[in-house]
């Protein structure tokens, strides 16, 4: 059905208002000096130029938490999704329930679940604890906006345990169901965790501008396997084009998720698509991956993930890029730090069903925003034991308009306008 939906064709068969069958959701950017702490919060002290060992501040080391590299695969087991947020750089704003309660969410395309914490949960919901603003005074955060069950007409208990097993302990809570607003589109029936515990997440919650998840991936991945809320969205025909875009643009504040179609102000020429290896992370195959003129690695296997700032991909191959620019591994960590004054003159280029996309080299430095003049390096080595090779995240989502096309299993890029 063409550029006409089906729930606009029902509203206007029953007298109703037609609402949009595309909305736009305006995405916020983390600051990249408090996306950079966040990862070098991992560890307490990272590695300097000189070879020595460099103090971090105190907000820094308490967050040293986790006592492990981060992990940032979603696993195909029926209760375990490994990943680590404070990898999430862009989040935006949904609604839950009758009448609609308010939640800033990360959107990604790397797991399936939605879940928001709930009016019981205090383990990690109620922003920093003493002890963190004791090891730090300048420490703030604001809490969690949590759901009220008992306020929404709508909601439904479902009762079954909603329980996720992250990298550093559990999120866990019940499944629920309610309604789910993006502007003026309505999800009826969507099963949501209803969580009280999100120790799983660590301090990169307590201190992160996100209240949830909202997974873009396909229901073969979720928990329980329960439907998605773009897969409902489907279903009920709320939908003008059963896909949704992505357009992140520069480095700026300013991004857009359009849900139910494209925004053709946002990028030029035509939408090149990709046939998925499968549908259940939007994984693809790359032909070849090169930085300058040497050629990295061909044949592998990638997925485009919203909720990935950096781009990640084997040891073998990511250390030898980040030696190649100078970049020093940070201590206890999987990170890499460059001199901000690096000049990455060399093009990394993705050839992708046969064509180019090229993110240009200074693009993988991520400024700390101190007098330190020291760059996260947007490369992180991680190696996976199943599934993708490499993820593609915000660095190279950044460069070109990302089209998830759910009906037909394809991913599309387009330069931007």
């Amino acid at each position: 059905m063409s550029r006409f939906s089906k729930a606009a064709l029902f509203s206007l068969f029953l007298g109703m208002p037609v609402s949009n069958a595309m909305v736009k959701i305006p995405l916020h950017k983390i600051p990249d000096e408090d996306h950079v702490k966040a990862h070098l919060g991992l560890v307490g002290m990272y590695a300097d130029f000189d070879g020595g060992v460099k103090e971090l501040t105190k907000l820094q080391r308490r967050r040293n938490l986790r006592g492990e590299e981060e992990i940032s695969l979603v696993y195909k087991e029926d209760d375990i999704q490994i990943r680590d947020f404070q990898n999430a750089q862009y989040y935006g704003d949904i609604e839950l329930g009758t009448p609609g309660q308010k939640f800033t969410v990360i959107f990604d395309t790397g797991s399936s679940n939605l879940w928001v914490p709930s009016t019981s949960c205090t383990t990690g919901c109620d922003g920093p604890t003493e002890a963190m603003k004791w090891l730090d005074p300048d420490m703030t955060a604001d809490k969690k906006d949590k759901f009220n069950s008992s306020a929404s007409s709508s909601f439904q208990k479902d009762g079954r345990k909603f329980h996720i097993k992250y990298g550093s302990g559990p999120v866990s809570g019940i499944f629920g169901e309610d309604t789910v607003r993006f502007g003026d589109l309505g999800v009826t029936g969507q099963k949501f965790g209803v969580i009280d515990n999100v120790a799983g997440l660590g301090p990169a919650y307590s201190m992160g501008a996100f209240d949830g998840i909202l997974g873009l991936g396909f229901g073969s991945l979720s928990i329980d396997k329960s439907k998605t809320v773009m897969e409902n969205a489907m279903d009920q025909g709320q939908l003008d084009e059963n896909l949704f875009a992505f357009y992140l643009g520069d480095n700026s504040d300013n991004g857009e998720l359009s849900i139910g179609g494209m925004d053709e102000t946002k990028f030029k020429g035509d939408i090149h698509y990709v046939d998925l290896v499968e549908a259940s992370w939007w994984e693809i195959m790359v032909d070849k991956i090169t930085v300058g003129d040497d050629e990295v690695a061909t044949e592998v296997t990638a997925i485009v993930d919203s909720g990935t700032s950096l781009l990640t991909g084997p040891t073998k191959y990511v250390s030898k890029i980040a030696e190649k620019y100078g970049a020093k591994r940070t201590f206890l960590s999987p990170n890499y730090m460059i001199d901000c004054d690096t000049d990455i003159t060399d093009d990394f280029t993705f050839t992708i069903d046969g064509k180019d996309y090229t993110v240009q080299g200074n693009d993988f430095k991520i400024s700390a925003g101190d007098d330190s003049n020291l760059c996260l390096f947007g490369m992180s080595p991680m190696d996976m034991p199943m599934g993708p090779q490499f993820i593609l995240g915000d660095i190279f989502m950044r460069r070109y308009y990302t089209v998830f096309d759910l009906g037909n299993e394809k991913v599309g890029f387009a330069e931007l306008a």
